[in-house]
């Protein structure tokens, strides 16, 4: 009978250990050769970047999260698994054909429509300029 406790408590902890481990784990996203950038364009909302992410039945892309350096984005596209709700900077929106896209506001208070803005993605790939 003691056998069978301690058994039942190992697998206990060991699901427990799962679980927090899921939930502190850093957010996953996608490396730029599992997703398609389709472009980049300014809008009067921000600069707007269209994508396909690879097709995957378990995960999807909830949005970006992204920081600004002077006129360059630095962004990330978070790969969630399908029901999580991944706290994202920029929604993805979808669109037809399963694109997708996210708009970022622009880079600061003095950029004025015509300023060069630069896309860079996780992996350090630069998209753009596109202003």
């Amino acid at each position: 009978m003691k056998k069978v406790t301690l058994l039942v408590a190992a697998v206990v902890s060991f699901g427990l250990l799962i679980l927090i481990a899921q939930y502190f784990a850093p957010i996953r996203t996608y490396s730029s050769d599992r997703v398609e950038i389709l472009g980049e364009s300014i809008s009067d909302h921000g600069v707007e970047l269209s994508f396909r992410p690879l097709a995957e039945s378990m995960y999807y892309c909830p949005g970006a999260n992204f920081t600004l350096n002077g006129s360059t984005i630095h962004f990330e596209l978070v790969r969630a698994k399908v029901g999580d709700q991944s706290p994202v900077d920029v929604p993805a929106v979808s669109e037809e054909g399963g694109r997708l896209s996210v708009t970022f506001p622009f880079p600061g208070a003095s950029w004025q429509k015509g300023d060069i803005v630069e896309l860079v993605d996780s992996d350090g790939k630069h998209y753009g300029p596109c202003g």
